[in-house]
């Protein structure tokens, strides 16, 4: 054995050149107090000679790659009402030595009109986009090249584990050599098993790279995905947090064909919404069936419990989003189901859109301090007022299926569609009577003076918590939140909650609550003031501090889940809306004043089990006049319930009987 060598494959680590361990041996065989500083010695040298070997390897990986790894140069991009003349820089990898390459749709945002690409030996070639795959956030372009290009080997998918080199390439500086960050993989099987996600460090330079093992294999496309896969956190708010993803490279590799034939790829939707949003702690219990899903038609019905998916078990919400997330419109899926204690097994196809959900109402707000549903109060022109239904009046049957709570009540009303007739029965001074309603749509229109949404008023026992104005104080973030409970909360009726997302400076959270007191007091609501970390502009990332504040009141109080809004004002509203829709299912309403939607947010279709309300206020001769009225057309397309008014010229805050209407506004979100 050669000097320096190890008689242990694979375990370069641990070696130490022979030479090393014989003067070490003899050393401390005749100076004992020499002993430790000879083996410190040792040490070091193992040391110094490993991470010698490690940076090697390392670069040799890198290298063997990088000639594969391109850069990506966009112009013409659109944003906002404009095209951008600069060019935008990302990165690309060649799948396919004819010129096929693929890379992030963050190196395509705003649909630029020219698109350039710089191989590794500097060549600059133009390139077309060829199709998308949506569901992983690839991109397939093309280039015409006279040369064939550098492939890169993949990785196999199922030796990617944890705690191996991870290495993220890009290539968009200048200069020859690609640009190199060193991690692990962290995790696999990560956003609802599309993603490996790696603590290399991620940024714009390499979104669009490899992410390379230390074999010089490719274990997968670095690209931007969101972390709940529904549009919550985006993947480009995590560069500073440690956490990037990337999709596996041997998954692209079986679909970029698909692509190269101009084939878009999109997420398969079942059409589903289970019972329980804890995903993580309950089974899949499907607590509404879309009309006109795949679900529907294959026979699935609330109250079905989905126990396997092509014939793997499914016990846990979690694992039935793993299982269908990986799946694209138009794959297939066996899902199996236990009803009544039988097995029914049922065959879907998966489908890129789902027809829009109009969510079906009565017209009646129901009592908060029953159990049962007694009406609170009948709205006009409703089909429950043509219908003869009054307040105090208890439904006890729809379609003569018994309804115990409001919960029941709501959970039936989503398999039903606006004009379709409703059997409804109910009690009555002691008589029970039945009628055919039919039913509206969940068009919120400003609602007048309104009953009590209880029979008393601050008369039961206080709760054993903070009521009147609290600072609200999450130890691992650096913003700041204060919250304002009414006083005559008892907490036997939930309150609804109200988050006002400010960063612009000006008022402090003292005159916000000052300004909302009143209508909080009116219309039974908690008032949750946020302020970014600046408070001067939101940054990336500071979406997830909205998100825990909102959940720590939310359990705290225990809020009522039907009445749950973002509201904002100018800049602030249009951060209210866009997080709005990446919480839909978690907030039920949008309020905002004199903002827009921007127009780079995108929008899901709305689902049974989701429901967002949108109310938007702007001035009579308000500059945004047209973008929000371009927002609020985004909103109605897909037909969420949207209300508009109007403000005196001027006029860009809501106060005093503005501030009022908003309120009742609110206060009839649990209408059913």
């Amino acid at each position: 054995m050669q000097n320096g060598e190890c008689r242990m494959k694979n375990a370069a680590r641990f070696c130490i050149p022979i030479p090393s361990l014989v003067i070490a041996a003899l050393v401390c065989l005749f100076s004992p107090c020499l002993r430790v500083s000879v083996f410190q010695l040792s040490a070091a040298a193992q040391s110094d000679d490993f991470s010698a070997r490690e940076e090697f390897a390392l670069r040799a990986a890198a290298k063997h790659v990088a000639p594969s790894v391109v850069r990506v140069e966009t112009l013409g991009a659109a944003e906002g009402d404009a095209s951008v003349a600069s060019a935008r820089r990302s990165s690309g990898v060649v799948i396919d030595a004819a010129g096929w390459i693929v890379t992030s749709t963050a190196a395509m945002e705003g649909d630029p009109k020219t698109i350039l690409v710089t191989l590794a030996d500097g060549k600059r070639l133009a390139a077309r986009r060829v199709a998308t795959d949506e569901s992983r956030q690839v991109v397939l372009l093309k280039v015409d090249s006279p040369e064939k290009l550098f492939v890169p080997t993949a990785a196999p998918q199922r030796e990617i584990a944890a705690g191996q080199w991870a290495i993220a390439l890009g290539r968009t500086f200048d200069g020859p050599d690609a640009s190199v960050s060193v991690g692990v993989v962290s995790a696999v099987g990560r956003v609802w098993g599309k993603a490996i996600q790696t603590d290399a460090k991620i940024s714009p330079h390499n979104v669009g790279g490899p992410l390379v093992d230390i074999r010089g294999r490719v274990l997968g496309l670095i690209t931007e995905l969101p972390l709940d896969g529904a549009g919550g956190t985006e993947g480009g708010e995590l560069y500073d947090s440690g956490i990037g993803f990337a999709v596996p490279w041997e998954h692209i590799a079986q679909v970029w064909r698909r692509l190269a034939k101009g084939e878009n790829l999109k997420p398969g939707r079942l059409g589903i919404g289970l019972k329980s949003p804890d995903l993580f702690s309950q089974p899949a219990v499907i607590g509404a069936c879309q009309t006109g899903s795949p679900a529907k038609k294959a026979g699935l019905k609330p109250g079905d419990r989905i126990v396997a998916v092509d014939g793997a078990a499914i016990e846990r919400g979690a694992q039935l989003r793993q299982a269908l997330g990986r799946k694209y419109a138009g794959d297939r899926a066996t899902i199996e189901v236990e009803r009544d204690g039988a097995k029914s097994t049922h065959e879907v196809e998966l489908v890129a859109e789902l027809p829009a959900y109009v969510r079906a109402t009565l017209g009646v707000l129901p009592r908060r301090d029953e159990m049962a549903l007694v009406v609170r109060h009948v709205l006009p022109g409703s089909g429950a007022e043509t219908a003869g239904l009054k307040p105090g009046d208890k439904i006890v049957k729809l379609d003569d299926k018994p309804i115990a709570s409001r919960s029941d009540a709501a959970a039936a009303m989503t398999e039903k569609s606006p004009g379709e007739k409703l059997s409804v029965t109910y009690e009555r001074d002691g008589a029970s009577a039945t009628v055919d309603v039919v039913l509206g749509g969940f068009d919120i229109a400003l609602p007048g003076m309104l009953p009590p949404a209880r029979a008393s008023l601050g008369t039961g026992e206080k709760p054993s918590l903070d009521l009147g104005t609290a600072p609200i104080k999450l130890p691992e973030f650096a913003e700041t939140a204060a919250a304002y409970v009414p006083e005559r909360f008892e907490g036997r009726v939930p309150l609804g909650l109200v988050v006002w997302t400010k960063a612009a400076a000006g008022e402090n959270e003292a005159q916000l609550i000052e300004r909302w007191k009143a209508t909080c007091d009116a219309s039974e609501l908690i008032l949750l003031v946020i302020r970014s970390k600046k408070q001067a502009v939101w940054e990336p990332g500071e979406a997830e501090f909205v998100r825990r504040a909102m959940e720590h009141v939310a359990g705290k109080y225990g809020v009522d889940r039907t009445r749950v809004a973002l509201f904002g004002e100018g800049a602030d509203g249009a951060f209210a809306l866009s997080l709005a829709a990446a919480l839909r299912g978690r907030v039920t309403a949008a309020a905002v004043a004199e903002a827009a939607l921007p127009p780079t947010v995108e929008l899901s279709p709305t689902e049974p089990l989701a429901p967002l309300a949108i109310y938007s206020a702007h001035a009579t001769d308000s500059r945004q006049a047209r973008r929000i009225d371009a927002g609020l057309a985004r909103w109605r397309a897909l037909k969420y319930p949207v209300t508009g008014k109007s403000l005196p010229a001027g006029m860009t805050a809501l106060t005093g009987d503005d501030l009022a209407d908003l309120g009742r506004w609110l206060d009839s979100l649990d209408r059913l």
